[in-house]
């Protein structure tokens, strides 16, 4: 009996050895050497203190800043986990047939509009829709770009400006393939600051093998403004939006089109 269990406690050791320790401490290793900013996390630091980081979104909601996707989670906006709750990345789990998601895009709209009354662009869906993860840092090109007038009218900067900064901050598909262009509203809103983070973005480069332009200075004279940052480092938000149809799908039975569904199509 002794002899039969001994090999395999000694197999049992050695494997967790060898993949419960050394393995993870030679791949963290070679990774805090190759990409050291992207291992802890993609945090952006300024004189020492941590502003966020790339892989997470942030509640703004000043008019001179881009604004990001709406966040669902619990106790805050891009709360990656709530002691209360004991609950982490999450989205509302409304459905279309929800009269209080109904309420709540509805007041994404007014906020919007009442935000930028001369816009009379049809608001982007993903500005008034929380994603599946309730952290997703980006927003689409369209939505960047339904906030431009916005941001350059409350910062006394031109349209070309900002519409050129949103336009280097773009980020393409990964791989020339994955997803879909976005925009990073942290980083974004960093660079109206003034303020530099390119030493992430440069590693960033080099993990998709790709040359990106170091944000430039603004322009001469632009008063940096303190950010109201409330970040939390948090793993990459790789959650799909929460997709809601423009319309009805074909049906044996057809049936009629809820609140929701004649709000979004409306707004399209």
């Amino acid at each position: 009996m002794i002899r039969q269990l001994k090999p395999a406690l000694i197999l049992f050791a050695l494997l967790t050895l060898l993949t419960g320790a050394l393995y993870p401490m030679f791949v963290t290793g070679i990774v805090q050497v190759i990409f050291p900013v992207r291992a802890d996390g993609s945090l952006i630091e300024k004189n020492g203190n941590i502003l966020g980081s790339e892989l997470i979104g942030q509640d703004f909601t000043s008019p001179e800043y881009f604004w990001g996707r709406p966040s669902a989670t619990s106790g805050s906006p891009y709360n990656a986990f709530d002691p209360v709750t004991l609950t982490g990345s999450s989205g509302s789990n409304l459905g279309p047939l929800s009269q209080t998601l109904v309420d709540t895009v509805q007041q994404r709209v007014d906020t919007l509009r009442a935000a930028d009354p001369g816009n009379t662009l049809p608001i982007p869906v993903d500005l008034i829709t929380a994603s599946a993860s309730g952290l997703d840092p980006h927003i689409s090109i369209a939505a960047a770009n339904y906030q431009v007038p916005r941001v350059a009218r409350m910062r006394n900067m031109s349209e070309a400006d900002v519409q050129a900064l949103v336009d280097q901050f773009t980020e393409s598909r990964l791989f020339g393939f994955l997803g879909e262009p976005r925009v990073n509203v942290l980083l974004l809103n960093l660079a109206l600051d003034g303020i530099d983070h390119g030493a992430g973005r440069a590693e960033q480069a080099v993990l998709l093998g790709q040359e990106r332009q170091l944000p430039a200075a603004l322009r001469a004279g632009q008063q940096a403004q303190q950010l109201d940052i409330k970040g939390h480092c948090a793993p990459p938000d790789f959650a799909a939006r929460a997709g809601i149809p423009e319309r009805a799908r074909a049906h044996k039975t057809p049936r009629a089109l809820t609140e929701f569904e004649k709000m979004l199509i409306a707004l399209s």
